[in-house]
Parts: structure tokens; C-alpha cells; sequence
């Protein structure tokens, strides 16, 4: 009956999970491309063929991983905008819960992404799982910076989409240098970063908006 199916339908996603997860050790151990299935069986505990029931391959297993970090992406940025709305503090804890996936204790995440971005050089389908994954933060980012720009918290003639990549692309850049051995502090960095944010790294306010705008030449 009906509780038989969901049964079933729990032991697939729990079974899904675990090869999501194998395959994320597989890919950070030997990369992207020197990753075979029957490695990844291997890491799930599972026969070669037993894996093709849930994947066809490697690459639907790449946007199986993307589709669900896309998924916690969303999440996070609307929970925490319901919480804060389009406050500085939102954008705070946002950072918080973001750069606490980098922490040791997270596993293999920056060396993961270290593969996935150079398999999309040779691989559209990963490059497209990436895009994809990327639009998941900046879209709803663009959209919480356009709200604080009508709430009169942000000054209205900075372009949003262009400020929530810069702010995406401090997250991939702490990934690049955890996943290289440098010496980066998680919670410093966001400290870092959140100060930036919120205009306190300056120890007077004597910097102007002027002296920030850009310098473009007349058309």
C-alpha cells in the first residue's frame, strides 16, 4: 500500500544520498575525470552495477550533487530572509551560514569544487551544473540587495547582481585558498568580510562616496 511506497521511496533517497556522498570522497580523491563508477560503487559499498539503478553516470551524478546544493542554497537565503529581511544583519548571517560549509569539519568541499571547475573546462554539462549552482545564490542575493536598496540601506547607484557576485566570488575564493593548504582563518575571514560589507574597515568615516564611485570616462 501506500506506507509500503514511501518505505521504498526512503531507501532510495537515503541509498541516492549515500552515493552522492561517495562520489563526492571518489571526486575529491582522485578527481573529476580519474574517478570511475566502479570507484564510486566501490566508496558507496555498492556493486558496479547496483549504481546504475540510481545514475546513468558521473555527469548525472554531478547535477544531482549541484541540484541539491542549489536546493540548501535557496534555503538558507530564504530562511534567513524571512528571519531578517533585507537587513545588514541578514547579509551577516548569511555569510555565517555560507562559510561554515568550508569549516575541516564539512569534509572535502573546496577540493571538490577544485575538480568540478576544471572539469567544466573540458565538460559543458558540469560547467551548465555550475552555472546553475551559481545562479542559485547570486539570483535571490540580487534579489535581498534590491530590497535593501529600497528600504534606502543601500546606496541605489550600485549595480546589485554586480555586488552579489563580488560577494559569491569571496566564497570561491576562500575555497580556492582552504583547498591549496594556505593558511586561511574561516570565522577571521568572515569577520573580514562582514566588516567590508557593512563599511567598518575604515577606522575613520572620512571616505566618501565619491572617492568610492568608479571612474569611468564620459561616453
Amino acid at each position: 500500500g501506500d506506507g509500503m511506497a514511501r518505505v521504498t521511496e526512503a531507501h532510495i533517497d537515503a541509498r541516492t544520498k549515500s552515493i552522492l556522498a561517495a562520489a563526492e570522497r571518489a571526486f575529491a580523491r582522485k578527481g573529476y575525470f580519474g574517478a570511475t563508477m566502479q570507484d564510486i560503487a566501490t566508496e558507496a559499498g555498492l556493486s558496479a552495477g547496483a549504481i546504475y539503478h540510481y545514475f546513468a553516470g558521473k555527469e548525472a551524478i554531478i547535477e544531482a550533487i549541484g541540484d541539491a546544493r542549489s536546493e540548501d542554497s535557496r534555503d538558507i537565503i530564504a530562511g534567513i530572509a524571512r528571519e531578517a529581511g533585507a537587513s545588514l544583519d541578514a547579509f551577516a548571517m548569511l555569510a555565517r551560514a555560507f562559510f561554515t560549509q568550508l569549516q575541516p569539519r564539512h569534509g572535502d568541499r573546496g577540493c571538490i569544487d577544485f575538480e568540478l571547475w576544471s572539469a567544466a573546462l573540458r565538460n559543458d554539462h558540469v560547467r551548465d551544473t555550475i552555472v546553475r549552482g551559481a545562479e542559485a545564490v547570486i539570483a535571490p542575493l540580487t534579489e535581498l540587495l534590491r530590497q535593501a536598496q529600497a528600504n534606502g540601506d543601500l546606496a541605489e547607484d550600485i549595480d546589485a547582481e554586480a555586488l552579489a557576485r563580488v560577494l559569491y566570488g569571496t566564497f570561491d575564493g576562500l575555497t580556492v585558498q582552504l583547498a591549496t593548504g594556505q593558511p586561511a582563518d574561516v570565522d577571521r575571514y568572515v569577520d573580514a568580510l562582514v566588516a567590508m560589507f557593512s563599511g567598518q574597515m575604515w577606522s575613520s568615516r572620512k571616505v566618501t562616496r565619491r572617492a568610492a564611485a568608479p571612474q569611468r570616462k564620459a561616453e
